[in-house]
């Protein structure tokens, strides 16, 4: 596997050989989230084959860069634009790294590693909280998120039946080759980020295993005590990404059975 343009030669463990890839969206502005991630859910060891990146867009290289735990995408980092940065992001990994699934979570989520990685997924393409579009509130969900109010018109579809809400979804490497493969028509047509992915896989050439995994994720308004299972927490600030951790530093395994 060749190696991709980096200043340093590992990521992790090492991403091109990890068997999770877990890849978190951010942007240079949300600074802030980013150090509270480094100093909570990735200040500990990674679990045995799990590797994580967090991934930026604005890259003035035409090419993608790995520096250290940051990858750097030749994208616009706008939310408009967060189709086209999963298309180059699971382009890039297909090319650069050995995964068997990508985990792709935003940067308010708090990730239980743990158990991200003993999750059974063999033979799974597509995990997490699934969803189908809600009417009134799918169409206007990425008003005030833009960067140009041009952007912010009703999205009308095309629609999947279910999707995998972006904090927080698996892909399996086939999964990820359909989503990498999509045309820049149906970039255009899209302005919702999971949506997007949910769309291409509905329209896959094969028979996607979908899994649903609303039972392993909890909401800020939630509790912030920790709860076996629970692979990820979503929306948490810099604040209550440190809080929930400080009070909730030992790691949970799944239950057996």
């Amino acid at each position: 596997m060749r190696q991709t343009r980096q200043r340093e030669s590992r990521v992790g463990p090492d991403y091109g050989r990890s068997r999770l890839l877990v890849c978190i969206t951010t942007c240079e502005r949300n600074h802030d989230r980013v150090q509270a991630i480094r100093e909570t859910w990735l200040a500990q060891p990674l679990p045995k084959g799990v590797a994580a990146l967090f991934v930026y867009g604005d890259g003035m290289d035409p090419a993608p860069t790995v520096v250290g735990s940051s990858l750097t995408l030749p994208v616009r980092d706008a939310y408009e634009c967060l189709p086209e940065k999963t298309r180059a992001l699971f382009r890039w990994a297909l090319e650069f790294s050995a995964f068997e699934h990508i985990l792709k979570c935003d940067d308010d989520s708090y990730v239980h590693l743990d158990v991200s990685a003993n999750l059974e997924l063999d033979g799974v393409d597509y995990a997490g909280r699934l969803t189908p579009p809600v009417p009134g509130i799918v169409e206007t969900w990425h008003y005030g998120k833009c960067s140009s109010r041009d952007a912010e018109v009703p999205f009308r579809g095309p629609f999947p039946d279910l999707f995998a809400e972006g904090f927080g979804y698996f892909v399996s490497r086939r999964a990820a080759s359909v989503v990498a493969a999509a045309s820049d028509l149906s970039l255009r047509q899209h302005v919702l980020e999971d949506v997007f992915v949910g769309w291409c896989l509905a329209h896959a050439d094969f028979a996607v295993k979908r899994v649903d995994l609303s039972r392993g994720v909890r909401a800020r308004r939630t509790a912030l005590e920790p709860q076996q299972g629970v692979y990820v927490r979503h929306p948490l600030g810099p604040e209550e990404l440190r809080l929930f951790h400080s009070q909730n530093a030992t790691a949970h395994a799944l239950p057996n059975g």
